[in-house]
């Protein structure tokens, strides 16, 4: 109450001068704040403030940011935390979900206000991780009856909209970027994209009874959450999650596998949705697989790097230490640095971090090459024949995407991705072919693709001819 005091008072930041806007929120902030307030008004509360705070100005919100979320974000952890007589109080449970759904709102007011960049960095990340607690409550805390799916999926939504809004101001290579995916933070970020990927398989899952909008905007966020952050030595742990579960949502989208289908009605059966988990895809690959990010790797390979650690090892007695033979050392010596369990229950950041980082080697990349070009295959090629042309024209851009940042580290995709983008070349949709046509000449012109990979594409189309039109 004090720190909300100040803020009326005019000492809530540097140059901050109180006005009309910062009392009406000094009157709505308080009672959040305070212990004697009736918890039945906090929403109202939350509302009253998310209104005087849309009053402000933004250099104002941009000075006093921590200040200004202080009562919000307090209201918003005390009610995250698990209350086992919620769970017999259905009034109370109700309660519960709307004041943590009008905490989210609020926040997203606050973000919406601001510029990329904005804020101090660890603030904004650990706003992101607060966010991301209440995700997973809506999904997970057993003190919250299931039976209320419409009012668990609103909470589920606006934690989705708000962690997306978070991240519109972080960009790559920045303080922002550093903060939120530094070792302290990193459990959560690894939280966040397993709840992201399984809200949107949870909506799909449900079928009619599912939200399109949700599940579109968990597919945004990872995206976002990714493609902002952009740092491979991070993300490589996370990228078989993140690949598999991308691909299992394309699946479900093209109706490509059993069980996984999508009905007319189904939130699997929306565009919006399919096209986010494809940029999503693209961002992660180009990520992690990206061939200048992997050059030193290949490198190191090709000059028999990997030969002469071992030779060094058995020097030094390693090998007869580790009682390995000589042609598995090399091996041995790399799973050390290969993925690792989750983090114990109780551990500290910095263990937990440990356990969700890998060290990307020569054999890390031999492995792990062609399980996300057999993933890519699967997951494009039904694609290109979707019926909403938006989804062959985002089919079309990830292949190139993909043959132009990793056309040597996924060069056994290259045959794949290139008869993706050739099919979008011919399609009568201008919207699909002209782009595509476009990425083909510049891929030709930068020498990504020859004359010769083109011929052989088509030949191979004439001869299966003859089978298709049996």
């Amino acid at each position: 109450a004090a720190r909300v005091g100040a803020m009326a008072s005019g000492d809530a930041g540097d140059g901050v001068t109180p006005d009309v806007s910062f009392a009406t929120f000094h009157r709505s902030a308080t009672p959040l704040v305070s212990d004697d307030a009736a918890v039945e008004d906090t929403v109202s509360h939350l509302a009253a403030v998310a209104a005087s705070i849309a009053s402000m100005e933004a250099p104002m919100i941009e000075r006093s940011l921590d200040f200004i979320l202080f009562p919000v974000t307090a209201v918003m952890r005390r009610e995250t935390e698990p209350k086992g007589d919620t769970a017999t109080n259905p009034k109370a449970q109700a309660r519960r979900i709307k004041t943590l759904e009008e905490s989210l709102k609020c926040i997203s007011t606050v973000m919406r206000r601001l510029e990329p960049g904005c804020g101090k960095p660890d603030f904004i990340a650990d706003l992101f991780c607060d966010v991301v607690a209440v995700l997973a409550r809506a999904g997970s805390d057993p003190s919250l009856d299931p039976s209320r799916s419409s009012d668990l999926e609103d909470l589920r939504l606006a934690a989705v909209t708000c962690a997306s809004e978070v991240l519109r101001l972080v960009r790559p290579d920045t303080e922002h970027a550093v903060a939120l995916t530094a070792d302290r933070n990193l459990p959560a970020v690894g939280y966040a994209v397993s709840l992201l990927v399984q809200t949107a398989h949870l909506e799909a899952a449900a079928g009619a009874r599912g939200s399109k909008v949700a599940r579109a905007a968990s597919l945004r966020t990872l995206r976002d959450l990714v493609m902002n952050t952009a740092d491979p030595d991070v993300w490589s742990f996370f990228l078989p999650g993140i690949v598999s579960g991308l691909a299992k949502a394309l699946h479900a989208s093209s109706g490509s596998r059993s069980g996984e289908g999508s009905g007319p009605a189904s939130a699997a059966d929306d565009s919006a949705s399919t096209e986010a988990a494809i940029e999503a895809l693209t961002v992660i690959v180009t990520c992690v697989l990206d061939d200048g990010v992997n050059a030193n790797i290949k490198r190191r390979d090709e000059d028999g790097g990997d030969v002469r650690e071992t030779l060094r090892r058995m020097m030094s007695g390693r090998t007869a230490s580790n009682g390995t033979g000589g042609a598995d050392a090399g091996d041995e010596d790399e799973k050390d640095d290969d993925v690792r369990g989750p983090p114990p229950t109780g551990a500290d950041a910095t263990e937990a971090a440990a356990r969700l980082k890998m060290k990307r080697t020569a054999r890390w990349l031999r492995e792990t090459a062609p399980r996300v070009e057999s993933v890519l295959a699967a997951a494009l090629t039904p694609l290109c024949a979707h019926r909403k042309p938006s989804v062959r024209r985002g089919a079309s851009a990830a292949a190139t995407a993909v043959m132009r940042r990793c056309a040597d580290t996924l060069r056994g995709a290259k045959r794949t991705l290139l008869e993706c983008a050739l099919v979008a070349r011919g399609n009568p949709w201008d919207s699909v072919s002209a782009p595509a046509a476009l990425a083909l000449d510049g891929l030709r012109r930068d020498g990504y693709v020859d004359d010769d990979a083109l011929d052989e594409v088509i030949l191979d189309a004439l001869r299966r001819l003859p089978g298709s039109v049996r």
